[in-house]
């Protein structure tokens, strides 16, 4: 099967190439501007030069071109401009043009040196599961004094060599990913946060070394924090969450993304969890009222919550996260203990006559309750019902319990669905997947791997209206693909990645 890449594109990567100038002037080159829209300029062929002139380009002075090639794509600076000519190969060399980097896995170390070297104003470095990491990476993160952004997931480093790379971090770091990375632990964290305080974003997902007191740590110390990812650390109990709710990251409003394994959290240590966070949200709204109280304010507060293993909660903390009403983003798995009242009570509060309710969380973009046993057909009502319109991104995989009158609300009023994800659905038929050209027009991914029931005619006639929509039958194979396409397993690992910044 073709896999869809996991890492960043290529786009970017420093590659084993002689690049040299070319003679040939007949280059047209496009490249986004700061609104998205196209810049596009032309030199004219060689013929059409006089000869012993140069391009009008080369008549504007040196940093006005500059100016010009920052517009470009990395790409196009590493390997096409400096093929044009000898100008344009000095200008792709300039060090205010080469902030960015990202390495292949089996990149020689004589060749990660030299990358890193010639890029003195290096701003962004990814480099996942890089083989040659424990030898050249520790020592040439000295190389990057502006560094803002490194990512080292799943890279093999001795404790000495974490030792050595954290001491060397710079402190104009703001974006850390070490994840899956096992010698993380507290002396690590310790150093982090003495060295980079300005840091705002942070990966230590299945870093298994990570514990409470690496929380705390984190808590006191990283002021401006705003997104933490601690899913895949099993030992984070009540007192490391509740370190966190109190941290000055959540007190001032900045921390707004926050992953967790919930394996080792108890239901009331995650409901004061969520209450806390919910109070200092209100404080701050509160205190901004009295200030500015004419002035509308900016979203603060948790925006998005990724709580894995949710084996213990219960319906009192999963009423409580119905509070956290800026959320956009929620992942709630494993809630195997969640009647369908307090599933329904994420969405919308009843009174006790039923006359009315209240809609709770509206803001809601994506949404995964997989391997939820209550989920049924009238949870999937009161969802459509309070955040359908708005949902981009859903994911009810392994829910049992929702039936056709579920789908059939789902594509009725989920009108701007992304994504929507059904595996292990053994009972619908889908026959309301027939309308998704008409009422979901902007669907990509129809994931229906392992619903043993969905009638294969519907499937391959979606398939047929709209040829760029990925279905997922049975299988896990692309409805209508071919033997190289990529299949349901490439989809998944590509979107579980969490990106931990937009750099």
């Amino acid at each position: 099967m073709k896999q869809v890449p996991i890492t960043q594109d290529s786009s970017d990567e420093f590659e084993i190439n002689s690049v040299r100038p070319s003679n040939s002037l007949d280059k047209t080159i496009q490249a986004p501007s700061a609104d998205c829209s196209k810049i596009s300029f032309s030199l004219p062929s060689a013929s059409k030069c006089v000869p012993g002139s140069s391009p009008p380009i080369h008549k504007l002075p040196f940093d006005v071109i500059l100016e010009i090639f920052k517009l470009l794509p990395a790409s196009d600076l590493l390997h096409n401009v400096p093929a044009v000519c000898q100008l344009w190969y000095n200008v792709s060399l300039t060090p205010i043009l080469r902030t960015r980097l990202a390495l292949r896995r089996q990149i020689p170390a004589e060749l990660i040196i030299k990358a890193i070297s010639s890029r003195p104003m290096l701003r962004v470095l990814r480099c996942l599961a890089l083989k040659h990491a424990e030898s050249v990476l520790p020592d040439a993160i000295k190389l990057c004094p502006l560094l803002t952004c490194l990512n080292i997931g799943f890279s093999t480093l001795s404790e000495r060599a974490t030792t050595i790379l954290v001491n060397n971090l710079p402190p104009t770091l703001l974006h850390l990913n070490v994840e899956g990375v096992n010698t993380i632990e507290i002396d690590f964290i310790t150093t982090l946060v003495l060295r980079c305080p300005k840091l705002e974003a942070l990966n230590l997902s299945h870093c298994v070394s990570v514990c409470d007191t690496c929380v705390k740590v984190i808590s006191s110390g990283l002021h401006n924090l705003r997104r933490l990812n601690l899913d895949g650390v099993l030992w984070i109990t009540d007192t490391g969450v509740l370190h966190l709710a109190d941290s000055e990251a959540v007190r001032n409003g900045n921390l707004d993304a926050i992953w967790l394994d919930g394996f080792e959290l108890s239901n009331s240590g995650l409901n004061e969890f969520i209450i806390r966070l919910e109070c200092a949200t209100k404080r701050i709204l509160d205190v901004e009222d009295l200030v500015n109280p004419e002035i509308e304010h900016n979203i603060i507060g948790i925006q998005q919550l990724w709580i894995s293993f949710c084996d213990h909660v219960e319906d009192e903390a999963i009423k409580s996260i119905a509070n956290l009403s800026n959320l956009v983003a929620l992942t709630l798995r494993k809630t195997h203990q969640v009647s369908p009242t307090g599933l329904s009570s994420l969405f919308v509060s009843k009174s006790l006559s039923h006359l009315d309710h209240q809609l709770n969380l509206r803001y809601l973009e994506h949404l995964d309750l997989s391997e939820a046993p209550g989920l049924n057909d009238s949870v999937v009502m009161d969802i459509c019902s309070c955040c359908g319109s708005r949902l981009r991104f859903l994911t009810l995989n392994w829910c049992w319990e929702v039936t056709d009158i579920g789908v059939n609300q789902i594509i009725e009023i989920c009108s701007s669905l992304r994504q929507l994800s059904l595996i292990g659905n053994s009972v619908i038929q889908g026959k309301a997947f027939a309308d998704i050209p008409l009422k979901v027009p902007h669907l990509v991914i129809l994931n229906l791997t392992q619903c043993n029931h969905v009638v294969d005619n519907i499937l391959e006639d979606l398939s047929l209206k709209m040829p760029n929509l990925y279905v997922f039958d049975f299988f896990g194979e692309r409805v209508g693909g071919g033997l190289n396409d990529i299949c349901h397993f490439d989809i998944s690992r590509a979107l579980g990645k969490v990106p931990i910044c937009t750099d």
